[in-house]
This record gives C-alpha cells, structure tokens and sequence, in this order.
C-alpha cells in the first residue's frame, strides 16, 4: 500500500535499543516532530530534481498499528512538505515516490473521460453494458493520448482533452471550407495554412 499523510501525522520513531529485560518490549522512542527530522533516524536521499529534497526513515504508525517506510518531500522554495509512505518497509523511497506520483496522473484520466468522453453518461443497468461503456470511455482517452503522441513524436505537456476536442473540430470545419471554396481558390491539406489552422486555439500546438 502506498498513500499520503496528513502533514500533522501523529508518528512515532521505532525503538532499536537493547531490551531491559522485564516486561514487554519497549515500541516507541518518542513522538515525530515533522518540522523538526532527526538526521540520526532521517536520511537524506540523492535525488535529481534540485526543487525538491527527500528524505526517509522507517517509522511507527500506532493507528495502523505498524512500521511503514516514509519519505517526506519538501519544496526547497516554499518549504511545502508532503509525507508519502508505504507499508513495504524495504521498498526503495525513489520508487515510493514514483509510484505516488504516476498513481495521482490516474485523476486526471476519470477527469477527461467525465467531461469529454461521456464516462458518467450511460443510462443501462446492466452490468455488463455498463462496463463496457466505462471501458469505452477510459480507452477513448487512452487512444486520444495515443494520438497526440503520435502527432507530436513526442507526449505534449501538458496533455489536453480539450485540444483534441478543438483540432477534431477544426480539421472538420476546415473540410467545410475547403469543400465550399469558389472556383479556382485552393486550400489543400498540405499547405503549412492548413496545419495552422488545425491547431488554432489550442493549448499545446504540434510544432511545424
């Protein structure tokens, strides 16, 4: 499991000390400070973003009743500081945090496919015709995305729906335009106006 703390996260340092010898085993060697890591517990990892700084330790969550690793990303200009962690102690904090990262980029595929392939507007009861059209919708998305890249050689930054929406658009109209054109006026689809004018309005043109 991987997930997100809350920044006031009530944590506690795991004991490594020896055992006294009477009673149960001591768990806990304080509470965490967030704002305030021991360098002794928290070790710095070498990271390649220069904006962000990383740092990890395996600690105690009493309410999960568990160690966990976790790694605190903070924000060098803003100081912001966001606790990820995963009940696989042992996994590398790097890959933790690729891992949170890619799963949030999962939103923003239920976002697109809300909004511009009709994710929410199927009216069936069945289960069957209802995951279809949920499969539908996702992969409509999937294969839009496919297509910016092939269009770009390269994935865009950011990727929008909406700009597929307008160069679909655009690309239709434009065949309106062509087809209604007076005698002896030409615009073909090879001419650099065209491509122009099928990227007009949206947010990441391809590069001619």
């Amino acid at each position: 499991m991987i997930s997100k703390l809350r920044s006031d996260a009530d944590a506690r340092y795991v004991y490594t000390g020896p055992y006294g010898g009477r009673g149960a085993r001591r768990r806990y060697a304080g509470k965490i400070d967030w704002n305030v890591l021991d360098p002794a517990v928290f070790t710095r990892v070498a990271f390649a973003d220069p904006t962000l700084t990383l740092h990890t330790a395996r600690v105690a969550l009493p309410h999960l009743e568990r160690n966990v690793r976790v790694v605190v990303v903070t924000e060098t200009r803003t100081e912001r500081r966001a606790l990820l962690f995963s009940t696989a102690v042992d996994l590398d904090p790097i890959t933790l945090y690729r891992y949170y990262k890619a799963r949030f980029q999962i939103e923003f595929l239920f976002r697109d496919s809300k909004q511009y392939a009709g994710l929410t507007h199927c009216q069936a009861r069945r289960r069957a015709a209802i995951t279809f059209q949920v499969n539908a919708s996702l992969t409509a998305v999937s294969l839009s995305k496919l297509q910016a890249i092939q269009a770009t050689g390269a994935f865009p930054q950011p990727f929008s729906m909406v700009s597929v929406v307008r160069r679909a658009f655009n690309v239709h109209f434009l065949k309106k335009i062509i087809a209604s054109l007076a005698q002896g006026q030409t615009l073909t689809e090879t001419s650099p106006e065209y491509e122009t004018l099928c990227n007009y309005g949206i947010i990441n043109p391809a590069p001619t």
